[in-house]
């Protein structure tokens, strides 16, 4: 750690000399950054107003502070647009100096589940997409190793600050966590189970009708506490109960949006394309479930749906699909979910963000057909999604990159804390064993948050 810090400090001290030398210009710097402890990233989450943490079981985790530049779009084309501003802002950028090789400036970000669905209550700052290039990137790799990557403009000052913060959090060596009293948090509101039921059963009606095949309906519920929440405690309390899951965060000024998804929407690196899908789910506390869930024909048929859906968005896109002729059983802590792993290579050029606007919603998330899926959500559910179920993640200069889907997630205001979770509804669905599901969707977030339930 003591190499990677003093390298760091080094470059702390010549940032500065790069900006005059560059003359206004914009360039990136690389150094060493050492090893990160357990909790850096989580803890250094906090020091900026707007900062990004992409923490997957299986990769490099990154994490962004302060914003260099910013890509943004809204309404139905923002996928492409977003893809475009990306591209543009990409073309701009220097190269690297002191390129280390295993740090790239990266965009981080996410998008709405449905356009126009934020603006308002708790996602007020966070538009139908938004993608940002940090001032200072951090890459851990698997082996614990970090790298830092800093963004020297005409705003040099703030580069400076959060590079000093950074390396005095790297240096600091890590203490007991410190007795906390009681967060005493409570729920507040939920969507009653009459109210639920009334909603599916409205749904069923058109499914039965022939006006779908599936839809997915999702349900908010608020919390509130004796005290602001703590991020960083969330993230390392979602890390330790959430195995295998892929952890993130969006700050921007005092509100977060946070989560451990299970669900990866799409991940692109050069020709090949992979996702997944994943629906159709039971409760994991009961040693039978496995087999129950392998011989459910109600959740056996929502997840075929969600099968035939991808492999047709991607079809335009990818020679060679291939999905797993039988779906395997992903264990959770709190859920057992049927999972399709599904690759393919690319028949031609397609930006990561392409590939995510011709995938999302799929219908574990939205529904089958999914514009009638969508116009039954817009018109039902009592409060709009904002990010939740939206992609976020990451993409590189090149279009590669990672999009999850943004489950398990909610929403830190303060003392308040907005919490989402959903069910597939199919014609076979019980309005109670759906609520009921939904519920445990909801203890994933709840348990990190010591909401009392």
């Amino acid at each position: 750690m003591t190499s990677g810090v003093a390298t760091s400090v080094a470059l702390l001290d010549s940032l500065g000399g790069v900006a005059r030398r560059r003359r206004g210009a914009r360039a990136l710097v690389a150094a060493p950054l050492g090893e990160a402890r357990p909790g850096l990233l989580e803890q250094a989450l906090a020091l900026d107003d707007d900062a990004a943490l992409w923490a997957p079981p299986d990769g490099p985790a990154l994490l962004g502070l302060g914003v260099a530049a910013v890509v943004e779009a809204r309404g139905p084309g923002r996928f492409a647009g977003a893809a475009a501003a990306a591209g543009d802002l990409f073309a701009s950028l220097p190269p690297i100096t002191n390129d280390l090789g295993d740090v790239a400036p990266v965009l981080l970000g996410g998008f709405s589940f449905a356009p126009g669905s934020t603006g308002e209550g708790a996602f007020r700052a966070f538009p139908d997409a938004r993608f940002v290039l940090p001032r200072v990137t951090v890459r851990v790799a698997p082996d614990g190793r970090a790298s830092l990557l800093a963004v020297v403009d005409d705003a040099v000052e703030r580069t400076e600050a959060l590079v000093a913060r950074l390396v005095a959090a790297v240096e600091r060596a890590p203490s007991p966590s410190p007795s906390r009293s009681p967060l005493d948090a409570r729920w507040v509101e939920q969507l009653d189970a009459q109210a639920w039921s009334a909603m599916v059963e409205e749904a069923r009606r058109e499914i039965v009708d022939g006006r779908m095949e599936k839809v997915v309906l999702a349900r908010r519920a608020i919390a509130e506490a004796a005290r602001p929440f703590d991020a960083a405690r969330v993230l390392e309390r979602l890390a330790a109960a959430q195995v295998g899951c892929t952890r993130f965060a969006f700050a921007r000024r005092e509100t977060v949006f946070l989560g451990a998804t299970p669900e990866l929407l799409v991940r692109r690196r050069g020709a090949r394309v992979t996702t997944e899908a994943l629906a159709g789910s039971v409760d994991a506390r009961r040693g039978d479930r496995v087999d129950a869930l392998l011989g459910s024909a109600k959740d056996q048929g929502e997840h075929a749906l969600v099968v035939r859906e991808i492999l047709r968005a991607l079809a335009p896109f990818c020679d060679g699909l291939q999905a797993a002729t039988t779906p395997e059983v992903r264990p959770l802590r709190h859920l057992l979910h049927l999972r399709t792993p599904i690759e393919g290579a690319l028949a031609r050029p397609a930006h990561l963000f392409t590939l995510a606007g011709a995938l999302h919603p799929t219908p574990a998330v939205g529904g089958v057909p999914s514009e009638r899926a969508l116009s039954f959500i817009a018109a039902h559910e009592p409060a709009a999604r904002g990010w939740y179920a939206g992609p976020v993640g990451w993409v590189d200069a090149r279009g590669d990159g990672a999009l999850a889907v943004a489950l398990r997630a909610g929403v830190l205001d303060g003392n308040r804390a907005e919490i989402w979770a959903g069910a597939g509804i199919v014609r076979a669905s019980d309005p109670a064993a759906e609520y009921a599901e939904t519920a445990l969707k909801q203890a994933a977030l709840a348990s990190a948050l010591e909401v009392d339930r």
